[in-house]
């Protein structure tokens, strides 16, 4: 076992901590763009969908009424 001492040098921490919140904030802004890009493109995919529900609905009792 090595009996040196480690000291912490509270200075850099305070910088270094920085550092690392402005990165996850940065992650996060991003993450939350790409949320909102998906949310957007659900909510386009869900009218579609119901678009396309709605017609073959329409087919399917034009078909029966034969």
């Amino acid at each position: 076992a090595n009996h040196q001492v480690y000291t912490v040098r509270y200075e850099v921490v305070n910088a270094m901590l920085l550092n690392e919140f402005r990165k996850q904030y940065e992650h996060v802004k991003l993450q939350d763009a790409v949320v909102a890009s998906q949310a957007k493109t659900i909510a386009e995919q869900q009218a579609e969908l119901a678009a396309v529900m709605a017609r073959l609905a329409a087919l399917e009792k034009a078909v029966a009424n034969r």
